[in-house]
């Protein structure tokens, strides 16, 4: 009888979604650099030990999509290129405000990013909504047991 992987204590299944991604990073390798496809049918029998510290849930958390820094730059330089345009006047060209950028005055810069941040901070203000707590797992897992159902004479299947 399958049983789906939900139907899991859900502090064993954070556990093992830690786990499992670490295992999948440092065995990436394996699965080569080219294109391709492999057939999994295995069975695995693992033995998870550890904890899972869980924090408080918000219920009226700010879930607004947050502007992206690289976002706000070219909506800034579309929106001053288009008003420039209609002006006959030439555009901004990135590359110089780049080079400007890091010459900029700090207290200049400071003043933009909390300008930017109050705008921000009022266009969230409205979209508060349920935000679950974080969880952090810690532990470790052994693998008891392991069988691949696509063995044949003890070589697996390519796929």
């Amino acid at each position: 009888m399958s049983k789906a992987l939900t139907s899991m204590n859900p502090a064993a299944l954070h556990l093992l979604k830690k786990l499992v991604a670490a295992a999948c990073t440092e065995t990436r390798e394996g699965l080569g650099q080219v294109k391709g496809s492999f057939a999994v049918d295995e069975t695995v029998v693992i033995h998870a030990r550890g904890t899972v510290t869980v924090a408080k849930s918000t219920p009226d958390a700010i879930n607004a999509q947050r502007a992206v820094p690289w976002d706000v730059i070219a909506a800034l330089l579309a929106t001053a290129n288009e008003q420039l345009a209609a002006a006959g006047v030439a555009g901004i060209d990135l590359k110089k405000v780049v080079e400007m950028a890091t010459k900029i005055d700090p207290d200049l810069a400071k003043k933009a990013k909390d300008e930017a941040d109050a705008h921000m901070a009022a266009i969230k203000e409205p979209t508060r909504d349920f935000k679950w707590g974080g969880v952090t797992p810690k532990g470790t897992c052994e693998v008891l047991a392991s069988g691949n159902h696509l063995e044949v004479d003890g070589e697996a299947e390519a796929g």
